[in-house]
Protein backbone atom coordinates (compact mmCIF):
# COMPACT_ATOMS: atom_id res chain seq x y z
CA UNK A 1 0.00 0.00 0.00
CA UNK A 2 1.66 3.21 -0.50
CA UNK A 3 1.39 6.42 1.07
CA UNK A 4 -1.46 8.01 -0.77
CA UNK A 5 -3.69 5.12 -0.50
CA UNK A 6 -3.13 4.57 3.01
CA UNK A 7 -3.35 8.07 3.56
CA UNK A 8 -7.05 8.01 2.04
CA UNK A 9 -7.67 4.46 4.10
CA UNK A 10 -7.46 6.77 7.21
CA UNK A 11 -9.18 9.30 6.13
CA UNK A 12 -12.11 7.20 5.18
CA UNK A 13 -11.94 4.66 8.63
CA UNK A 14 -11.50 8.57 10.64
CA UNK A 15 -14.89 9.10 8.92
CA UNK A 16 -16.31 6.42 9.61
CA UNK A 17 -15.65 6.77 13.32
CA UNK A 18 -16.52 10.31 13.47
CA UNK A 19 -19.96 9.40 11.74
CA UNK A 20 -20.77 6.52 14.62
CA UNK A 21 -19.17 8.89 17.60
CA UNK A 22 -21.96 11.54 16.57
CA UNK A 23 -24.55 8.23 16.38
CA UNK A 24 -23.56 6.99 19.49
CA UNK A 25 -23.48 10.30 21.28
CA UNK A 26 -26.60 10.93 20.20
CA UNK A 27 -28.48 8.05 21.89
CA UNK A 28 -26.06 8.83 25.12
CA UNK A 29 -27.78 12.51 25.07
CA UNK A 30 -30.70 10.99 24.32
CA UNK A 31 -30.56 8.39 27.44
CA UNK A 32 -29.08 11.17 29.55
CA UNK A 33 -31.95 13.25 29.05
CA UNK A 34 -34.59 10.54 29.87
CA UNK A 35 -32.61 10.07 33.18
CA UNK A 36 -32.92 13.97 34.17
CA UNK A 37 -37.02 13.86 32.70
CA UNK A 38 -39.98 13.84 34.16
CA UNK A 39 -41.86 11.02 33.08
CA UNK A 40 -45.34 10.72 32.40
CA UNK A 41 -46.85 7.79 33.55
CA UNK A 42 -49.99 7.38 31.02
CA UNK A 43 -48.55 5.33 28.25
CA UNK A 44 -51.67 2.46 28.74
CA UNK A 45 -54.38 5.20 28.15
CA UNK A 46 -56.80 4.69 25.34
CA UNK A 47 -57.93 7.36 22.92
CA UNK A 48 -60.88 9.56 24.50
CA UNK A 49 -63.74 10.90 22.30
CA UNK A 50 -63.98 14.13 21.03
CA UNK A 51 -66.72 15.81 23.20
CA UNK A 52 -69.72 17.82 21.24
CA UNK A 53 -68.66 21.18 20.19
CA UNK A 54 -70.64 23.65 21.33
CA UNK A 55 -72.58 26.50 19.75
CA UNK A 56 -70.20 29.51 21.16
CA UNK A 57 -66.34 28.78 21.90
CA UNK A 58 -64.97 31.72 23.69
CA UNK A 59 -62.02 29.43 24.87
CA UNK A 60 -60.58 25.91 23.96
CA UNK A 61 -58.53 23.48 26.20
CA UNK A 62 -56.12 20.92 24.15
CA UNK A 63 -54.57 18.62 26.53
CA UNK A 64 -53.52 15.54 28.48
CA UNK A 65 -54.80 14.10 31.81
CA UNK A 66 -53.43 17.47 33.27
CA UNK A 67 -56.82 18.53 31.33
CA UNK A 68 -59.33 16.43 31.49
CA UNK A 69 -59.46 12.86 32.31
CA UNK A 70 -62.67 10.80 32.76
CA UNK A 71 -62.73 7.97 35.58
CA UNK A 72 -60.64 4.91 35.76
CA UNK A 73 -61.44 2.71 38.42
CA UNK A 74 -58.22 0.49 38.10
CA UNK A 75 -56.37 3.30 39.02
CA UNK A 76 -58.35 4.89 41.66
CA UNK A 77 -59.52 7.99 39.26
CA UNK A 78 -63.31 8.56 40.00
CA UNK A 79 -63.72 11.91 38.97
CA UNK A 80 -64.29 13.77 35.44
CA UNK A 81 -61.77 16.85 35.18
CA UNK A 82 -57.97 17.64 35.40
CA UNK A 83 -56.56 14.62 37.02
CA UNK A 84 -55.64 15.13 40.93
CA UNK A 85 -57.52 18.05 41.10
CA UNK A 86 -60.23 17.25 43.83
CA UNK A 87 -62.61 18.53 42.12
CA UNK A 88 -63.85 20.11 38.67
CA UNK A 89 -63.77 23.64 39.90
CA UNK A 90 -60.38 22.97 41.17
CA UNK A 91 -58.61 22.27 37.90
CA UNK A 92 -56.55 24.41 35.99
CA UNK A 93 -59.13 24.81 33.40
CA UNK A 94 -62.10 25.52 35.09
CA UNK A 95 -59.82 28.02 37.58
CA UNK A 96 -59.04 29.87 34.59
CA UNK A 97 -62.68 30.19 33.18
CA UNK A 98 -63.45 31.17 36.36
CA UNK A 99 -60.88 34.08 36.21
CA UNK A 100 -61.56 34.65 32.82
CA UNK A 101 -65.48 35.19 33.64
CA UNK A 102 -65.79 32.58 31.15
CA UNK A 103 -69.02 30.32 31.14
CA UNK A 104 -68.12 26.37 31.35
CA UNK A 105 -70.80 25.66 28.71
CA UNK A 106 -68.68 28.38 26.21
CA UNK A 107 -65.73 26.74 26.34
CA UNK A 108 -64.17 23.18 24.75
CA UNK A 109 -62.30 21.05 27.11
CA UNK A 110 -60.45 17.50 25.31
CA UNK A 111 -58.21 14.81 26.44
CA UNK A 112 -56.23 14.84 23.08
CA UNK A 113 -54.07 11.55 23.96
CA UNK A 114 -53.00 9.96 21.88
CA UNK A 115 -51.66 12.49 19.79
CA UNK A 116 -48.08 12.85 21.86
CA UNK A 117 -47.11 9.12 21.86
CA UNK A 118 -48.58 7.68 18.76
CA UNK A 119 -47.58 9.81 14.97
CA UNK A 120 -50.06 7.88 12.86
CA UNK A 121 -53.10 9.78 14.55
CA UNK A 122 -51.58 13.08 14.53
CA UNK A 123 -53.19 14.04 11.19
CA UNK A 124 -56.77 12.96 12.25
CA UNK A 125 -56.12 14.39 15.05
CA UNK A 126 -55.75 17.72 14.31
CA UNK A 127 -58.45 17.88 11.56
CA UNK A 128 -60.95 16.39 14.09
CA UNK A 129 -60.54 20.05 15.15
CA UNK A 130 -62.16 22.05 12.61
CA UNK A 131 -65.69 22.07 13.74
CA UNK A 132 -63.89 23.58 17.07
CA UNK A 133 -61.48 26.10 14.92
CA UNK A 134 -64.56 27.30 12.54
CA UNK A 135 -66.05 28.63 16.04
CA UNK A 136 -63.02 31.01 16.35
CA UNK A 137 -62.22 31.33 19.81
CA UNK A 138 -60.47 33.96 21.22
CA UNK A 139 -58.15 32.04 23.43
CA UNK A 140 -56.60 28.12 23.18
CA UNK A 141 -55.02 26.56 25.50
CA UNK A 142 -52.61 23.89 24.00
CA UNK A 143 -51.32 21.45 27.44
CA UNK A 144 -48.93 18.92 26.06
CA UNK A 145 -45.45 16.74 25.98
CA UNK A 146 -46.13 14.90 28.54
CA UNK A 147 -46.88 11.52 27.35
CA UNK A 148 -44.24 11.71 24.58
CA UNK A 149 -41.84 8.87 25.27
CA UNK A 150 -38.37 9.51 26.02
CA UNK A 151 -37.20 6.76 28.36
CA UNK A 152 -33.73 4.70 28.06
CA UNK A 153 -35.92 1.61 28.47
CA UNK A 154 -37.86 2.08 25.12
CA UNK A 155 -35.12 3.31 23.18
CA UNK A 156 -37.52 3.03 20.15
CA UNK A 157 -40.71 4.23 21.40
CA UNK A 158 -38.25 7.19 22.07
CA UNK A 159 -36.91 7.97 18.90
CA UNK A 160 -39.92 7.36 17.16
CA UNK A 161 -41.99 9.65 19.49
CA UNK A 162 -39.14 12.54 19.89
CA UNK A 163 -38.59 12.74 16.06
CA UNK A 164 -42.47 12.98 15.30
CA UNK A 165 -43.36 15.18 17.57
CA UNK A 166 -41.77 18.63 16.87
CA UNK A 167 -43.46 18.38 13.28
CA UNK A 168 -46.82 17.19 14.79
CA UNK A 169 -46.89 19.89 17.70
CA UNK A 170 -46.21 22.37 15.53
CA UNK A 171 -48.84 21.49 12.66
CA UNK A 172 -51.29 21.45 15.98
CA UNK A 173 -50.40 25.25 16.36
CA UNK A 174 -50.25 26.25 13.10
CA UNK A 175 -53.80 25.12 12.53
CA UNK A 176 -55.32 26.42 15.18
CA UNK A 177 -53.45 30.00 15.29
CA UNK A 178 -54.95 30.69 12.03
CA UNK A 179 -58.34 31.10 13.48
CA UNK A 180 -57.79 31.90 17.21
CA UNK A 181 -56.38 35.46 18.60
CA UNK A 182 -54.37 34.19 21.12
CA UNK A 183 -52.48 30.53 21.40
CA UNK A 184 -50.73 29.66 24.90
CA UNK A 185 -48.47 26.52 24.91
CA UNK A 186 -47.46 25.42 28.08
CA UNK A 187 -44.60 23.56 28.69
CA UNK A 188 -44.52 20.04 30.81
CA UNK A 189 -45.32 20.01 34.23
CA UNK A 190 -42.75 17.25 34.97
CA UNK A 191 -40.33 19.65 33.39
CA UNK A 192 -38.56 18.20 30.12
CA UNK A 193 -36.23 20.52 28.80
CA UNK A 194 -35.95 18.62 25.20
CA UNK A 195 -40.05 18.55 25.13
CA UNK A 196 -40.18 21.78 25.92
CA UNK A 197 -37.36 22.91 23.62
CA UNK A 198 -39.64 21.67 20.73
CA UNK A 199 -42.67 22.91 22.67
CA UNK A 200 -41.66 26.71 22.45
CA UNK A 201 -40.14 26.45 19.19
CA UNK A 202 -43.13 25.39 17.35
CA UNK A 203 -45.41 27.51 19.24
CA UNK A 204 -43.52 31.05 18.88
CA UNK A 205 -42.68 30.20 15.31
CA UNK A 206 -46.50 29.98 14.62
CA UNK A 207 -47.44 32.95 16.59
CA UNK A 208 -48.64 31.44 19.92
CA UNK A 209 -46.98 32.44 23.34
CA UNK A 210 -45.27 29.66 25.55
CA UNK A 211 -46.18 29.84 29.26
CA UNK A 212 -43.31 27.85 31.12
CA UNK A 213 -44.78 25.29 34.11
CA UNK A 214 -41.96 23.13 34.63
CA UNK A 215 -40.86 24.77 38.05
CA UNK A 216 -44.16 24.17 39.77
CA UNK A 217 -43.71 20.63 40.72
CA UNK A 218 -40.15 20.73 42.41
CA UNK A 219 -41.40 24.40 44.20
CA UNK A 220 -40.31 24.17 47.61
CA UNK A 221 -43.82 25.62 48.71
CA UNK A 222 -45.44 22.86 46.58
CA UNK A 223 -48.67 21.56 48.76
CA UNK A 224 -49.55 18.55 46.45
CA UNK A 225 -45.97 16.92 47.09
CA UNK A 226 -46.15 16.87 51.02
CA UNK A 227 -49.25 14.40 51.54
CA UNK A 228 -50.72 11.08 49.69
CA UNK A 229 -53.95 11.12 48.38
CA UNK A 230 -54.13 8.51 45.49
CA UNK A 231 -52.46 4.61 46.29
CA UNK A 232 -51.59 5.15 42.05
CA UNK A 233 -48.03 6.53 42.12
CA UNK A 234 -48.99 7.93 38.71
CA UNK A 235 -52.16 9.73 39.57
CA UNK A 236 -50.82 11.35 42.52
CA UNK A 237 -48.11 12.63 40.96
CA UNK A 238 -50.54 15.00 38.88
CA UNK A 239 -50.78 18.49 39.72
CA UNK A 240 -53.45 18.59 43.29
CA UNK A 241 -55.42 21.86 43.88
CA UNK A 242 -51.86 23.77 44.56
CA UNK A 243 -50.59 22.99 41.25
CA UNK A 244 -53.45 23.26 39.38
CA UNK A 245 -54.01 26.63 40.70
CA UNK A 246 -50.43 27.41 39.95
CA UNK A 247 -51.11 26.78 36.26
CA UNK A 248 -54.08 29.11 36.17
CA UNK A 249 -52.00 31.56 37.24
CA UNK A 250 -49.29 31.15 35.00
CA UNK A 251 -51.89 31.05 32.35
CA UNK A 252 -53.68 34.56 33.61
CA UNK A 253 -50.37 36.11 33.60
CA UNK A 254 -49.53 34.94 30.25
CA UNK A 255 -53.00 36.26 28.71
CA UNK A 256 -52.94 39.70 30.45
CA UNK A 257 -49.38 40.18 29.81
CA UNK A 258 -50.19 39.65 25.80
CA UNK A 259 -53.12 41.31 25.87
CA UNK A 260 -51.76 44.64 27.09
CA UNK A 261 -49.06 44.34 24.37
CA UNK A 262 -51.44 44.16 21.53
Amino acid sequence: MNAKTFGLTMIKHTQQEKSQSKRLGWLLCLSLVALVSGCSQETTFKTYDAPEVPSKVEIAFIGNSLTLHPPKNDIGWELNNGMAASNKNNDYAHKLLAALKINEEDSYIRNFYPFESEPSVAKNHISSLQNVIKKRPKIVIVQLGENVTLSVRHPFDSIVQISSFPKNYSDLIATLKNDSDKVYCVSTFWESRLKDYFIKKGCEENGGVYVYIGDIYKDKNNADTKRIDYAHKGVDAHPKDWGMNQISLRLQEAILKSTLTQ
